[in-house]
């Protein structure tokens, strides 16, 4: 191959002939004279194309022709009507030319350029621009809330009222907020809030919800808003000695003290802190009436069961909150101050805003700082390198580069050395991209780079459509890198445009439409529910509102569908949903059908609530009296009645003393009625018989006050006086709280004490002396010549025994009367 691979080789007896290729030369064709189109041979703007085997050929612009488009067309320029898009065509003066006049929304040299109008980006907020022939059209969507030909119009979602139960409407961008009033909720004020689904009642009360609030009904020993506050039984009782009160749920219970042990009234000392009665780590102290607590530091009260408060001195100042702790607080503190208690203003500097290890130092207002900033650096926040090489002095050759609070002098490029002598070999560094070759220079070099790019290290791009404002015949000329792209106009296509082809084959036409071709263009036949150009624009179904009942419509192809609010049915949404279907309304509640919602008419059943599921109490009012315990019924209640009292709310107290059960004249206490006993007798009878406080586990029975003399419960056993002898000298006779003495004969008194002196009371001695005996009887000394019973018989004289029957005569005058 003597020709170099660029040339023939033609044989001949002594020698050989190479015909070389057209754009080499020399014997054996071996000198490259370059591209043949490197000078552009081609005339009048034609575009010079080389080949692969080194030849080129001209493509000649409109209206010349010839190899080198030497040669110009002067006839018959508009029979062809070169001008696109209906464009009109006219010949200039000459007939060598011609222009045309487009149709509004188009431009080019032949009309083949649709103007797109959505290059000024007309559409706002996010709208999508669709452009049209001499027109665009905005896609506001339903979810962005604008609307209008630019889509700069806000949609007023509050227009239709949305928020339902006097909610407020505030618009928003594509969307609306409701402010719902006091116990509403829902996305539209729908929803009433159930205050009583957080279980707000406590110790086991009923919440009642209503709008906006709720009610608790608490039982019975319990009190508050929440039912919070047990209801202390012991502040009207009195405990015995050695015991105290214990407040129990709606009753309370006397035990004995800490330091005592048993049941009262029988409480005995015992070690009171053996149950560890302190609490928090209190220490329990014993003593003869119970225990006292020591408590860790933090806590008070009987047990050590309050945490003190920190916060009750007010210790955080400045407006600072305080928060308390086991024996301390943390205050946070407002933006001006700082420290433990909030009492120092607050140190800018504490964020630390100086950089580079710069110093900050407070002003005296506390609100600025300044940096002191080490050396090298500058600003405000120290943020800033100084420059050293601004007032440095570097050797000849050398070049100063700036460091921290220090420069360097260095060797300009190509060089190095202390006296930058050395050239540095700067094609060893592949200096050139792009695959550029390098050619060593004087302390330089330099890049040769490859077609399509330029500059100094073959880093910039070469933009050929600048070079050839033509060089896309029916396009436009998109530069990239190391070379350019055509992107053809409708109907022409090949890399620079240059081929007119049929529309239909790229499917322009979208969503299964029929595409019909045309001269430079085609025509889309679509299918139901699309419509536009190409037939990309989904007709929207939605727009004549369809859908009922404020229901949202949801477009679909050449179709729609409606979303119903809850409550609703129905391809529009034009059924209202029974929902009292599923009967929620318990216990015979009736159900009364509503838009997505019902109610229960709970009337007559003895319940309440949303679904009647409550059990109404009928003992909320405490209908039972003296102490009775209410039990809830269904429409009904049920007094537990304390021993004594009767009747539908215990409000009759039982009489037991109508029986009459005291004895002997005994008087008849009723239980009941000892506070009125109390408060009423003047005597100091009754704190004998009520021995205790009055309470209703008593309050049942009666108590009998005795006559003197009785005693027993009813006052049945009549006391026996005379067991004592109490009569001396007679017979004792017992009575009704009492006795009677029956004397013997010559003794008389309450108890025949007393010996009677029947001389003096009787003087029977008539004509002698009275001599009174020891009990019954007495004696007369009568006189001489009396005698008889009482002397009263004036004797004769006696001159012989007169004594019958063995009689004695005593010749005195004395007589002894028994």
């Amino acid at each position: 191959e003597p020709c170099m691979m660029h040339g023939a080789c033609v044989s001949r007896t002594d020698r050989y002939v190479c015909n070389c290729a057209a754009r080499y030369s020399g014997n054996n064709c071996e000198i490259d004279n370059g591209s043949p189109c490197e000078h552009n041979p081609c005339q009048n703007g034609g575009v010079c194309k080389e080949d692969t085997k080194g030849d080129y050929s001209c493509q000649c612009p409109f209206g010349f022709i010839g190899n080198l488009c030497e040669s110009e067309v002067t006839h018959r320029l508009c029979e062809n009507n070169p001008c696109h898009n209906n464009g009109t065509c006219h010949t200039l003066a000459g007939g060598s030319r011609y222009e045309c006049t487009c149709q509004p929304g188009f431009t080019g040299k032949d009309c083949e350029i649709n103007i797109n109008e959505c290059l000024s980006d007309p559409c706002q907020h996010g709208g999508t621009c669709i452009d049209g022939i001499n027109s665009y059209t905005c896609f506001c969507g339903r979810t962005i809330g604008y609307t209008g030909t630019n889509c700069e119009l806000n949609i007023n979602e509050c227009e239709n009222n949305p928020c339902l139960n006097q909610g407020t409407c505030f618009d928003t961008y594509g969307s609306y907020t409701c402010e719902c009033a006091e116990g509403l909720g829902g996305q539209n004020c729908e929803l009433n809030l159930n205050e009583c689904s957080s279980d707000p009642c406590l110790n086991g009360g009923r919440c009642e919800d209503s709008v906006g609030s709720y009610t608790c009904h608490c039982h019975s020993g319990f009190a508050g808003i929440n039912c919070e506050i047990n209801v202390n039984e012991c502040d009207s009782v009195v405990c015995p000695p050695n015991s105290e009160c214990v407040d129990r749920i709606n009753k309370h219970q006397c035990v004995c003290k800490p330091g005592y042990a048993g049941i009262p009234p029988n409480c005995t000392e015992t070690d009171s802190c053996a149950s560890s009665p302190c609490l928090n780590g209190g220490s329990c102290l014993p003593h003869v009436d119970g225990y006292d607590c020591s408590c860790p530091p933090g806590y008070t009260g009987k047990v050590c069961q309050v945490n003190l408060d920190e916060c009750t001195s007010s210790p955080c100042q400045n407006g600072g909150t305080c928060i308390d702790g086991i024996n301390g607080y943390k205050c946070n503190c407002t933006a001006d101050f700082m420290g433990a208690n909030c009492e120092l203003d607050y140190d800018v500097c504490f964020l630390e805003p100086c950089q580079h290890n710069g110093t900050c130092i407070t002003k005296a207002s506390q609100k600025e700082y300044y940096c002191d900033c080490i050396p090298g650096f500058e600003g405000k926040d120290c943020e800033v390198n100084i420059n050293e090489c601004l007032h440095a002095k570097c050797p000849d050759r050398k070049v100063c580069v700036d460091g921290i609070n220090t420069y360097e002098c260095r060797c300009p490029l190509g060089y190095s050395g202390d006296n930058c002598t050395l050239m540095i070999d700067f094609c060893a560094l592949s200096p050139c991209l792009h695959n550029g070759t390098c050619r060593e220079a004087t302390g330089n070099y330099t890049c040769n780079c490859p077609s399509g790019y330029t500059g100094k290290h073959c880093e910039t791009d070469v933009n050929e459509c600048n070079l050839d404002k033509n060089i896309c015949n029916h396009g436009i000329c998109v530069n990239n890198e190391g070379g350019f792209e055509c992107f053809c106009r409708p109907g022409f296509s090949g890399d620079f445009c240059d081929v007119d082809f049929d529309e239909c084959l790229s499917d322009p036409c979208r969503n299964n439409a029929t595409c019909e071709n045309k001269i430079n263009g085609f025509n889309c036949i679509c299918t139901p529910g699309y419509t536009g150009q190409d037939c990309g624009i989904n007709i929207n179904e939605c727009e004549s509102n369809p859908c009922m009942n404020g229901s949202t419509c949801l477009d679909a192809i050449a179709t729609f569908s409606c979303i119903c609010p809850p409550g609703l049915t129905g391809r529009l949404c034009e059924t209202n949903i029974d929902d009292c279907e599923s009967s929620p309304c318990l216990h015979g509640g009736l159900c009364i059908d509503g838009i997505n919602s019902y109610s229960c008419n709970c009337n007559d059943t003895g319940y309440e609530g949303i679904h009647c599921e409550i059990n109404i109490d009928d003992c909320k009012n405490n209908p039972c009296s003296n102490g009775a315990m209410c039990k809830d019924l269904i429409k009904d209640y049920e007094c537990e009645c304390y021993l004594g009292y009767t009747g539908k709310n215990c409000e009759v107290d039982i009489l037991e003393c109508v029986s009459n059960p005291c004895k002997h004249g005994g008087t008849c206490l009723e239980r009941s009625n000892q506070s009125y006993y109390e408060n009423n007798d003047t005597s100091d009878s009754l704190p004998s018989i009520f021995k205790e406080p009055f309470s209703y586990d008593i309050a049942n029975g009666y108590e009998c006050v005795c006559v003197p003399g009785i005693v027993g419960l009813n006052c049945e056993i009549n006391i026996n006086e005379c067991e004592s002898s109490p009569c001396l000298h007679g017979t004792c006779k017992d009575g009704i709280g009492g006795y009677t003495c029956k004397c013997h004969n010559g003794f008389e008194g309450l108890h025949c004490e007393i010996d009677i002196n029947e001389c003096l009371r009787y003087n029977p001695c008539v004509n002698g002396i009275c001599r009174d005996q020891r009990g019954p009887g007495y004696i007369c000394d009568c006189p001489p010549l009396y005698g008889g019973m009482n002397c009263s018989v004036e004797l004769m004289g006696c001159k012989e025994n007169k004594c019958l029957n063995g009689g004695t005569f005593f010749p005195h005058n004395t007589r002894i009367f028994p």
